[in-house]
């Protein structure tokens, strides 16, 4: 599986009621490629194309480009779980898993119940 991201600026659509372009995450598998919006708009004097970065110039480009690095991370685990799973990944589990706000958490239950199968826990109980 060769799967990639990459963060951009889509400037070819008509501008925001503000003056703003939307941020996106090209996810491409296959040669085919999904495109997912990220929500955050800058205005294209802010962008920074070199580095996929809003720019100083911007107010808020420090918590901006935090959530840029946040979803450029969260992007490349999924791609790497799933390549070392050796699991098949497509448009929609990427995104899927991309817009779970709860991915890669540890949840109690699942955890009780692996623990529970390996008879660990169990184990653990009784000594």
């Amino acid at each position: 599986m060769n799967a990639t991201t990459k963060i951009f600026l889509r400037t070819c659509q008509k501008l925001n009621i503000d003056g703003t372009n939307t941020v996106f995450l090209r996810f491409t598998v296959k040669r085919k490629i999904n495109i997912i919006s990220l929500k955050i708009k800058v205005k294209e004097k802010d962008w920074n194309e070199r580095t996929r970065q809003v720019k100083k110039t911007d107010k808020n480009h420090l918590s901006k480009n935090k959530y840029l690095k946040k979803y450029e991370q969260k992007a490349r685990n999924i791609i790497d779980n799933y390549f070392f799973a050796d699991k098949p990944l497509n448009f929609k589990i990427f995104e899927k898993e991309f817009r779970n706000k709860n991915y890669n958490e540890v949840d109690f239950y699942k955890f009780a119940k692996t623990e529970i199968k390996k008879e660990t826990f169990v184990h653990a109980l009784c000594t």
